[in-house]
Formats: C-alpha cells, sequence, structure tokens
C-alpha cells in the first residue's frame, strides 16, 4: 500500500510540474518522502482564491501555502486515495491556475 501512494504522490507532483512548467523541489524517485510531496505554484499565484475554489467547485481539499517566497500545493496520499483523485485534482489545476495568477 505504502509504495503505490508513493508512486501516486510522485506522479502528481510531476504532472503539477509539467502544468506549471516549474522544477520540482526534488526527484520523484526519491525515497526520503512516501506519500506526501510539494509542488512549486506561479509566484503570482493567488493562493487564497485558488484554495476557495478547488473546494467550491470541485470539492477538493489540498493545503496551499507560502514558504521561503515559494507558493506550493501540498499533495498527500493515503490509502483511500486513488488515481482518480490525482486526475481530479490536476485537471482542476489545468482550469483555475491560469484564472488564480494575477
Amino acid at each position: 500500500m505504502r509504495e503505490s501512494c508513493h508512486q501516486l504522490v510522485g506522479e502528481a507532483q510531476t504532472r503539477i510540474a509539467e502544468l506549471t512548467g516549474l522544477a520540482p523541489l526534488h526527484s520523484p524517485a526519491d525515497s526520503w518522502y512516501a506519500q506526501m510531496a510539494a509542488a512549486p505554484l506561479p509566484a503570482d499565484t493567488d493562493l487564497v482564491t485558488l484554495k476557495a475554489r478547488l473546494y467550491d467547485e470541485f470539492k477538493i481539499e489540498v493545503p496551499l501555502v507560502s514558504w521561503n517566497w515559494n507558493k506550493l500545493v501540498r499533495v498527500s496520499v493515503q490509502g483511500y486515495n486513488t488515481q482518480h483523485d490525482i486526475d481530479k485534482l490536476i485537471k482542476a489545476l489545468v482550469q483555475l491556475l491560469p484564472e488564480a495568477r494575477k
């Protein structure tokens, strides 16, 4: 179970990096993280608006944080998460990220 969660979170990190064009913070194959990873978001992303719209329009609850002058989305995959959950997050980000950028 842990390995499948690790693979899903690595995939999410890679897909978010491809979407934003921003380099991942670490390799998706790194073994030091298990089921949680952070991916950078564009610097001009309005995190408050994006978080609200992710929940209101897609029922997705995911931490969005600003840390060391970086804006990040933190993806955590547990045993109950599926490929569908990752696909849903990526689809929502494709739609909302351009609109959440100032």
